[in-house]
């Protein structure tokens, strides 16, 4: 499937699709669609953008500043107000590098993002579990 880069084309299609999943077509639930796209598939530079200017374009939408990653990479953070949710973005690239949840106290949930792509090859799986 080929997504629109046009803001408002896309939008449409991630409210879209908020809808027919049921979630309704509220900020939290277009944020969500955003973001799953940016955190769990490769996309293009022009597709990153068209993201980032649907969730900049959000009421609720607060960019927090400078910042780290979980794991220690520089940032700029861009949070949900209200919600408990946080992206943070490498501003030279453009890359997602990290979706955070917090509760009131503190981060409950993240995924930092070190590669994206698309490949031929098997993923090597772990050799042990974690009981």
């Amino acid at each position: 499937m080929n997504l629109p880069t046009d803001v408002a084309k896309l939008r449409q299609v991630l409210l879209g699709w908020t809808r027919r999943s049921g979630q309704g077509a509220g900020e939290e639930s277009l944020y969500a669609e955003a973001t799953s796209l940016l955190s769990q598939l490769p996309t293009t530079p022009r597709l990153r953008a068209a993201l980032y200017r649907v969730l900049a374009d959000m009421p609720r939408m607060v960019n927090t500043g400078a910042t780290t990653d979980p794991i220690g990479r520089a940032g700029t953070g861009i949070e949900l107000s209200g919600s408990g949710r946080r992206i943070v973005i490498d501003e030279t690239s453009g890359r997602l590098l990290a979706a955070e949840e917090r509760d009131a106290r503190a981060l409950t949930s993240w995924t930092a993002l070190t590669a994206s792509g698309w490949t031929d090859a098997r993923p090597a799986l772990p050799t042990r579990t974690i009981d």
